[in-house]
């Protein structure tokens, strides 16, 4: 029944009106009422069930934006709105001419339950006889207009006659456009100026808003002129509503392109000023003259000190508070003297962090003057712990390594020294050096720790769970623990370390070989955990440890070395050498001056002093030989004998053996040898020879001329046994015999004269 009524009244309206469903992006027809049809000169059976658009294919306004979606802006925003001033050309009516209409039309948003846009009303408003009268009359050549347009307007001034669809330019508009000044825009081609996008959007939901509710508006875009070039404008304008209905539209360009490029390039360097200063690895700061306040500190005050921009600025006397107390006073005191001063100065001290932990700054101040005065200080604050760390660690690397090269110097002095340069440069810390002995620790220097946990220490095994110096040295590389209250390495020595109030413990190996020697320990009373900086220098401490022990080591070893040479020297007789080619210097050892002659050792032993003393029949072929072998990269051994001139004048045989070093291009560097006293082997050698030829003649002697005589003897014999002789034959064969015996008695007489000589 009500529904029946409200449908009853909606057909009566005056005005002539529509609903339509908000089914974008059709916009179905659901009802029209008889004013509607009335003035469309349409039935309903041709509009109901219909599109919105499909019903009125002819109507520009349908097809132009923005015009073109104030129904969907209306279901997206929930806000009515209405159109221009439309003219429409309706079909004439039996026996009348065409009829033209102005119509204006309202759309009203219709809600369901649930709030969302069901239906739109259209309403539709009959503006004709306004807008003919306005023909006649324009308010842009009258002098109202000129008025307003001049009260307005700063550069150039606009208006769109909705009624007359007539869009009106001053000169000046033209110009920012860079059109003819014949140019006659409409409203396609006045859109086509501004950007796509943002830009033009922005325009278009302005005009929209203005005509609907008459509310000014004020734009800053960028519009591409007629040449095509992008200029940034300002346009500000307002619509004129008469009895409810938007008859024109009016405003004012003005081009405003070099300011907005002064101006972005200001926001832009600013942004840039700001992001620099933020971005700088150091605390950009600004402070008061006179006060010392601080007006201004950059983002990095967090990440050098701990704490935010706005806790220092809140506290007037936060930089001084927060140096060092040990530098506190000096640093106050010269920057203030500086400051009256009137001079830019740079100076170091240290700041507490909000940890408790300390950094050294480098503070860099300019004092900005305006007329012969200071106004304003300005600087940075930058963080040099590291370099001022390594700096103090390279001072102490040379001061402990100078001291360790002294010979006989005590190790345990040596790292105690050492131990204690390191806490000093880690304040608050207190450092351990261990030694690692049949797999357990054994404390070398620990000057800062209690003496009962040092005791407590003392012994005690290395494992994978045995605190952070007992398992560095099983595992051979560096352990952190920064809460010894709950690291379950320590669970069998955390009651040793929490009474003495220690609570982290950084342990880093020393390493030689494949046996872990020693650990270096830093211990603190607050849980800590190491820095970058931090671990980089424990790291070199560890790797200077390494030094000293290797230098230990080898110290060792070269003593042991330099013992045993002593003793080979004192008990051979061989004279050795070691010869440096680049000097040309040939060092001796005590055997040359035994074996050759006591000679004062001079400060220079060049090679032409051992030539003078060779013996001159074999100096040149001597001489020949070395250069040639040490001329060779091949070779690398040298041997040879000769004479060689004693102190007393006498020469000596001698046999040298050298071996050769070279440098990497093969070019010998030095020689390495020893000349050995070979007079005596020389000598027997030389009576053996004359013996062997002494033995070799009674050899020949006891085989030639001994058989001669024994033969004639044996030859005798046998004729005088086998034979009859008569008594003279018989007598002259034993005058024979006796004769040869003559002769063997006299040979064998001289091998035995021979015999006694060998």
């Amino acid at each position: 029944m009500v529904d029946n009524f409200l449908s009853q009244v909606f057909k009566s309206l005056p005005a002539p009106s529509l609903v339509l469903l908000a089914d974008v992006p059709k916009f179905t027809i659901a009802e029209v009422n008889d004013a509607y049809l009335d003035l469309v000169q349409l039935t309903r059976a041709e509009l109901i069930g219909k599109g919105f658009y499909d019903a009125f294919p002819n109507n520009p306004y349908n097809r132009v934006p923005p015009w073109n979606n104030l129904l969907e802006k209306l279901v997206a925003d929930g806000l009515p709105n209405q159109s221009p001033v439309s003219k429409y050309i309706l079909p004439p009516r039996d026996g009348e001419q065409t009829v033209v209409k102005y119509l204006l039309a309202t759309n009203t948003p219709v809600r369901n339950e649930a709030g969302e846009v069901s239906h739109i009303l259209r309403t539709v408003t009959d503006v004709t006889e306004m807008t003919l009268a306005r023909h006649t009359h324009s308010p842009f050549t009258s002098e109202k207009f000129l008025d307003e347009t001049l009260r307005i307007a700063r550069v150039g001034s606009w208006e769109v006659d909705v009624i007359n669809e007539v869009i009106s330019w001053s000169d000046v508009v033209k110009e920012i456009h860079e059109v003819p000044a014949d140019y006659q825009p409409d409203f396609f081609t006045t859109m086509d100026f501004y950007r796509p996008g943002e830009h033009r959007d922005a325009f278009m939901q302005a005009m929209q808003e203005t005509i609907v509710s008459g509310r000014h508006f004020d734009l800053e875009l960028v519009i591409n002129t007629f040449r095509g070039t992008e200029k940034w404008i300002r346009v500000t304008g307002k619509s004129e509503i008469v009895e409810g209905v938007c008859t024109r539209i009016y405003g004012v360009i003005q081009d405003i392109h070099e300011q907005k490029m002064i101006s972005q390039e200001l926001l832009r360097s600013h942004g840039q000023l700001e992001s620099l200063i933020q971005t700088v690895d150091g605390i950009v700061w600004e402070a008061d003259v006179a006060t010392f306040e601080f007006k201004f500190v950059s983002d990095q005050v967090r990440n050098i000190l701990g704490y935010t921009p706005e806790q220092w600025l809140n506290d007037p006397m936060f930089w001084e508070n927060h140096i060092y107390p040990e530098d506190r006073e000096q640093a106050v005191r010269y920057c203030h003297r500086e400051t009256r001063e009137m001079r830019n100065h740079a100076f170091d001290y240290r700041m507490l962090k909000a940890d408790g932990s300390l950094v050294w700054i480098k503070d860099v101040v300019s004092v900005i003057r305006e007329n012969g005065e200071a106004v304003m200080l300005r600087g940075i604050m930058v963080d040099i712990t590291e370099a001022k760390r390594l700096e103090s660690l390279e001072h102490l690397e040379k001061v402990v390594l100078e001291m360790n090269s002294v010979k006989h110097t005590p190790l345990r002095s040596v790292l105690e020294k050492y131990v204690r340069g390191v806490e000093v440069l880690f304040p608050q810390s207190l450092c351990s050096l261990q030694a690692i002995e049949n797999n357990r620790l054994r404390n070398l220097a620990s000057p800062s720790l209690p003496a009962a946990y040092v005791s407590a220490l003392e012994g005690l095994e290395m494992g994978p769970n045995s605190g952070s110096c007992g398992t560095a040295a099983f595992l051979r590389r560096p352990v952190v623990v920064s809460d010894i209250a709950t690291d379950p390495r320590w669970d069998s020595y955390r009651h040793l370390a929490l009474p003495h109030h220690l609570l982290a413990c950084w342990s880093y190996p020393v390493v030689l070989g494949d046996e872990t020697v020693a650990t270096f320990a830093v211990y603190y009373n607050r849980i800590a955990e190491p820095g970058e900086d931090e671990l980089k220098v424990i790291e070199r401490v560890a790797a200077i440890l390494k030094v000293i022990f290797e230098n230990k080591q080898n110290s060792e070893l070269v003593e042991d070395v330099n013992e045993r040479y002593e003793y080979v020297n004192m008990a051979t007789n061989d004279a050795i050498y070691d010869w440096d080619l680049q000097t040309d210097h040939i060092e001796w050892g005590d055997g040359f001056f035994r074996v050759f002659g006591d000679e004062p050792s001079p400060t220079r032993y060049p090679l032409a002093r051992w030539a003078e003393r060779v013996h001159p029949a074999d100096r040149e072929a001597i001489s020949e030989s070395l250069g040639i072998q040490l001329a060779d990269p091949q070779q690398h051994k040298w041997s040879a004998e000769y004479r060689f001139r004693k102190n007393d004048g006498d020469y000596a045989q001698v046999e040298e053996i050298g071996y050769i070093k070279r440098d990497y291009l093969g070019r010998a560097v030095r020689m390495i040898g020893v000349l050995r006293d070979v007079t005596d082997r020389f000598r027997y050698v030389s009576e053996i020879e004359e013996r062997n030829h002494k033995l070799q003649e009674i050899a020949w002697m006891q085989s030639h001329v001994i058989r001669a005589p024994l033969a004639r003897l044996m030859g005798l014999i046998d004729l005088i046994r086998n034979y009859p002789h008569s008594d003279s034959e018989r007598n002259e064969l034993l005058d024979h015999v006796l004769t040869s015996a003559h002769s063997l008695d006299e040979i064998i007489r001289d091998i035995s004269s021979k015999t006694e000589e060998v």
